[in-house]
């Protein structure tokens, strides 16, 4: 007995290939060619043809809860599926991409509906799409939400998914860039899909970038929103390489031991800002920290308080002759909120206290009325006259 192959080309695979390199069409594996050896019945060898073989085709997965979007306005254009979430404790979130190769691999996360005492279950009927609710230059409002509905054209008229306490069930944009490693895919598709400033997406909010501190340009320059609470020191960063480090206040001196500093209160969130006096904006002034969620909300909001009920403040004089805000000098003076040169021709060294210095009676100073004496150092443009200390009380 005799097996015969016909020793001719594959047209049918000649033209596969013709028409997915110009159409790109997905269709299944093209067949393979190896060429095989022919024998007769005896055994001997009649020379070598061509076999073909049809592989096994490779499917693409959807994935498993894969969320392409969390904008709505993109849900129809890559075709987001409804995720069942019903009566389960956790989900696995997968960050795709319709442009994914069937081979790549999805990252994800895990979802919980309640982290809050006992472990809880989403409720019996949790059918929706996630999306992000942005509020630009506000990490705590700027939320990962879930949309109740059962259909993509249903997402405007449903309602978002409750906690059992009350409260909308939500992922702030703050939680997941503490945790930047376990949420990478879904902090790198926001920075995709909105206007995220990188700080907004930094580990622990470290990085506070100060686009500027003048009460005018806060919303123009794109400055954020900061929350420093329960810190004891706030580090600014006015530039990749100048940062400033501002207290909230240092305790009382205790006999043989170093003062300690005491921490923002809860809730301090918002901007700092410069505060100019009206007699002389550019030499007196003061920094201060006003509470708001917004900077458009900013007219609105309050000042950072002491403990006394006083405004939080960091004087012009005090920037000025403390050498650790010669960075923020530096910032202030390049945004034309305080000169650069305050007391010309004075020496750097007659310029290390708190003090108010006067170079001529016409000098502007500030007055504290509940201290019951004001001391004020006379300087002289001379480097050879020595400074005179005034006590008024």
């Amino acid at each position: 007995m005799r097996r015969e192959f016909l020793d001719s080309d594959d047209d049918k695979h000649i033209l596969w290939i013709h028409e997915y390199s110009s159409r790109m069409v997905f269709v299944s594996p093209a067949p393979i060619v190896q060429p095989t050896k022919v024998f007769n019945s005896s055994g001997s060898s009649l020379g070598t043809q061509k076999e073909t073989r049809q592989p096994q085709a490779q499917v693409k997965k959807t994935p498993r809860n894969g969320v392409y979007t969390l904008r709505p306005d993109r849900f129809n254009l890559v075709d987001q599926p409804i995720l069942d979430l019903s009566n389960k404790q956790t989900c696995w979130l997968q960050i795709a991409s319709k442009s994914q190769l069937p081979a790549a691999k999805s990252e994800g996360f895990t979802i919980h509906f309640s982290r809050v005492g006992a472990p809880s279950r989403f409720p019996t009927i949790t059918r929706g799409v996630f999306y992000f609710h942005h509020v630009p230059g506000d990490t705590c409002q700027s939320q990962l939400r879930f949309r109740l509905c059962g259909t993509l054209a249903e997402f405007q008229d449903g309602e978002d998914l409750q906690l059992p306490g009350g409260g909308l069930w939500n992922v702030s944009l703050k939680t997941l860039a503490r945790a930047p490693n376990t949420y990478r895919t879904v902090l790198a598709l926001l920075q995709d899909e909105f206007r995220i400033r990188p700080q907004d997406v930094d580990n622990h909010n470290c990085h506070r970038l100060i686009s500027t501190f003048d009460p005018e340009k806060l919303q123009s320059s794109g400055q954020g929103i900061m929350n420093i609470s329960g810190l004891t020191g706030a580090r600014l960063h006015m530039r990749s390489d100048a940062s400033s480090v501002l207290l909230y206040r240092p305790s009382k001196r205790e006999k043989n031991r170093l003062p300690t500093a005491v921490a923002y209160p809860p809730d301090t969130i918002g901007v700092f800002y410069y505060h100019q006096c009206q007699t002389a904006p550019t030499r007196l002034g003061e920094l201060r920290f006003r509470l708001c969620r917004n900077v458009r909300e900013f007219d609105k909001g309050t000042d950072l308080c002491l403990p006394s009920g006083q405004p939080w403040s960091l004087s012009s004089l005090n920037i000025h002759v403390t050498s650790s805000h010669k960075n923020l000098h530096e910032c202030l003076t390049r945004d034309g909120l305080l000169e650069n040169t305050m007391y010309p021709n004075v020496p750097q060294s007659l310029l290390t206290t708190l003090t108010m210095p006067l170079r001529v009676l016409g000098d502007p100073f500030v007055v504290d009325l509940s201290a019951t004496a004001l001391f004020i150092n006379i300087v002289s443009t001379s480097p050879t006259t020595a400074m005179q200390k005034v006590c008024i009380s």
